[in-house]
């Protein structure tokens, strides 16, 4: 339970320099201007933090930050390498990811695997950015509502594997408790036996069985 007083994470993954015909400033600007007010304006109590290049353990640190933020934000207009690999690497650790892309690059940008699990589009005009921060606040109530929700297919691959996994055991758990069974009722049969004086009981037969009748 988060308290009142703590924000939770949201990490921010999109280009840093000149990509897909957008420059350094306009990122920047996508950042400060649209994707931190409209996940901090929510009112549902998100920090936001963009991915940073930093010397020392990158690596470590972007897969940290991927699997303990609460919520992602990815940008992957014009799928870049970086954020595509930190994408990945999210889905693969959490559920709770929103992914946005510039409207004039969706058709470029889009994946098919990725497409049916909502991508929102955004501009960067005043209309644009009103609406924009609109759709992620009914988004983000979305999330509150339902957080654990599968929403990308590594998770969707995983789920299944653990209905299989716990299909397997269950089925696994009840033949032993069968053959358990089995083994009780044989027992109580010996043991009527010995009170009915069918079977008479020495050492060797007490050690015999495996649920000593004595």
């Amino acid at each position: 339970m988060v308290k009142k007083s703590e924000k939770r994470l949201c990490y921010i993954i999109m280009p840093f320099s000149e990509h897909a015909g957008i420059d350094e400033e306009e990122w920047n600007s996508a950042y400060k201007d649209i994707f931190k007010p409209a996940i901090e304006g929510s009112g549902l109590k998100y920090r936001c933090e963009r991915s940073e290049i930093s010397a020392g353990a990158f690596t470590k640190e972007i897969v940290e930050n991927m699997k303990n933020a609460h919520l992602v934000l990815a940008d992957i207009t014009g799928l870049n390498g970086n954020v595509m690999w930190e994408l990945g690497v999210r889905h693969a650790l959490s559920p709770r990811t929103v992914m946005v892309v510039r409207e004039d690059a969706f058709d470029e940008s889009m994946i098919s695997d990725l497409k049916s699990y909502g991508v929102h589009t955004y501009k960067n005009n005043g209309s644009g950015i009103t609406d924009f921060k609109k759709r992620i606040k009914e988004t983000l109530k979305k999330i509150e509502n339902d957080p654990d929700k599968s929403d990308n297919p590594v998770f969707d691959f995983l789920k299944i594997e653990d209905l299989i996994l716990s299909s397997f055991e269950r089925k696994n758990t009840i033949n032993k408790l069968v053959a358990f069974l089995n083994e009780l009722l044989e027992n109580l049969r010996f043991i009527e036996g010995i009170k009915d004086g069918k079977f008479k009981v020495n050492k060797e037969f007490v050690v015999f069985k495996r649920m000593k009748t004595d």
